[in-house]
């Protein structure tokens, strides 16, 4: 049912152009509703209802995000006063038209907040193809409307929530593909500039007595030199993630701004890796967050078989359990994302499996500490990424591509399968990473795999795995169908004889 009054504009359109956060677009409207529904946020800005539940800056920047999204990325034929509109909307928002909200800080989530669909969009007026709505909001001069569009992604850059820098740089990947332009103000030096905007206040300077605290001081250039000659505890790792983010695809771009990005990128992942090891606790990136923009990054580079990187951030973790197996869990996410990624994932995954196998043969501790070492080592064997509380910001294309072929990867497994015997947290990475195979594949392919994680310790194996009895149930038929019942039969026994109740009725 269409809300008509006044007071239901606002949602109606919030609900329209509702945004989803792990691809931070909204589903694309036809031009009719969207120069209608650009109309109805206008008249919502000049005459704002007395209450709505949904405040009309953010439904009317919302639209107006939508709609350049559909002109300049789908090539949608809108009216250029409607375009103008949208333009200047989120230009004021970004020069902060619109209040902050009370309360904001580094970690708030609101993706449907007005400074969120100016940041998701205004990169896009620095493309070349924008020039003519850009001469509009500028008064006929070029350089006028450049200079005001730089200075209100200068203004998103250094938003206190973190949420709006990501979602800035993230449509800078356009901004980097676009061909360099012939002027003093190329695109890609404007867009490089938002990006080192973003990192002027990743670092706290000495304790202050007399405030009890330590205050954030700007980030001096050259910011590669100031970044490496940083403390490792006075960088604040959440601020190098925008960064991090944008400079991937800049790199692998190959236009003007390229090898500075490259060096500049260098430096962010070595300061994260540092700031990260720097703290003391265990789980200092327990969500993620930070080490899935790493691995876009890093898998990014690969493409062009750049895989230093990547060994890098392993061994700088080779002795602490948790950053790696987060470090790995964040690479197979990642690689889930995009196909291009996924390609590198998989030709590289073999290699990662023995390098971290020959680390803990040398003497380091990759798998040592209970839970976190277990983990580690389970995560050298890619499985579906949780869909709970892990990773803030994904950015799968469409559903998450398992991009994983066991049998390609039978030696490194089997390798991995020595160590691994007897720990629960492997035999449940093991069933998601077969789970690729049709079930008769899995059962041929992973009960040979699955009898050598379990019965060197079937009560370990009983007590901490949340998969094996439900996997074993459901493949049952597959292993008769596959003539291998008595393989799975010696499984089944060996679990019941632990304490598996569920698998009793299937013991002789």
């Amino acid at each position: 049912m269409r809300i008509w009054n006044a007071r239901g504009r606002p949602f109606e359109l919030g609900v329209r152009y509702h945004v989803e956060p792990a691809k931070g677009n909204t589903d694309l409207q036809p031009p009719d509703q969207l120069t209608a529904d650009l109309a109805t946020a206008r008249e919502l800005l000049e005459n704002p209802p007395s209450f709505s539940v949904y405040d009309p800056s953010d439904a009317a920047a919302l639209v107006a995000a939508a709609a350049l999204e559909a002109h300049f990325l789908n090539a949608c034929d809108l009216p250029h006063h409607a375009l103008s509109f949208a333009a200047k909307t989120v230009l004021q928002v970004g020069e902060g038209a619109v209040e902050p909200r009370p309360f904001e800080y580094e970690d708030t989530l609101f993706d449907q907040g007005a400074d969120r669909s100016a940041a998701r969009v205004l990169p896009l007026l620095l493309l070349p193809d924008s020039e003519p709505i850009r001469a509009v909001i500028g008064n006929g001069s070029q350089q006028t409307s450049i200079e005001r569009v730089l200075a209100a992604g200068l203004n998103l850059a250094q938003a206190v929530a973190n949420e709006v820098r990501l979602y800035l740089v993230r449509r800078l990947d356009h901004v980097w593909e676009a061909p360099c332009a012939n002027d003093d103000r190329c695109h890609h030096e404007l867009g490089l500039s938002l990006v080192t905007s973003t990192l002027r206040d990743c670092i706290v300077g000495p304790w202050v007595p007399d405030t009890g605290r330590r205050t954030v001081v700007a980030l001096k250039e050259p910011l590669a030199e100031s970044l490496a000659a940083t403390d490792d505890d006075s960088i604040i790792t959440f601020r190098l993630d925008a960064a991090i983010r944008a400079l991937g695809p800049a790199v692998l771009a190959n236009v003007c701004i390229s090898a500075r990005a490259r060096v500049l990128l260098s430096a962010l992942l070595a300061a994260q890796r540092r700031s990260l090891l720097r703290q003391e606790r265990h789980h200092a990136d327990h969500r993620g967050s930070h080490s899935l923009v790493s691995a876009r990054a890093l898998l990014t580079l690969a493409q062009n078989g750049d895989d230093a990187g990547i060994y890098q951030h392993i061994d700088a973790y080779a002795n602490n359990p948790a950053l790696l197996g987060t470090m790995l869990r964040a690479l197979s996410a990642a690689a889930e994302e995009t196909s291009s990624r996924a390609a590198t994932a998989r030709r590289i995954w073999p290699g990662l499996v023995r390098h971290v196998l020959e680390l803990n043969a040398s003497g380091h501790t990759p798998f040592q500490g209970g839970h976190y070492g277990d983990m580690a080592l389970a995560s050298l064997i890619p499985s579906t990424a949780p869909k709970d509380w892990h990773y803030l910001y994904r950015e799968v294309e469409d559903q998450p591509i398992k991009w994983w072929n066991p049998r390609t990867m039978r030696s490194a497994v089997e390798e991995w399968l020595v160590v691994a015997a007897g720990t629960a947290d492997c035999v449940d990475h093991l069933i998601g990473f077969l789970s690729v195979l049709s079930p008769e594949d899995q059962v041929r392919v992973g009960l040979p795999w699955l009898k050598a994680l379990v019965l060197p310790d079937p009560d370990r194996i009983a007590a901490g795995s949340f998969m094996v009895a439900t996997w074993l149930i459901e493949n049952r038929s597959a292993a008769v169908a596959a003539d291998l019942l008595p393989r799975w039969q010696e499984i089944v026994d060996a679990l019941v004889v632990a304490g598996v109740t569920r698998l009793a009725t299937y013991s002789e």
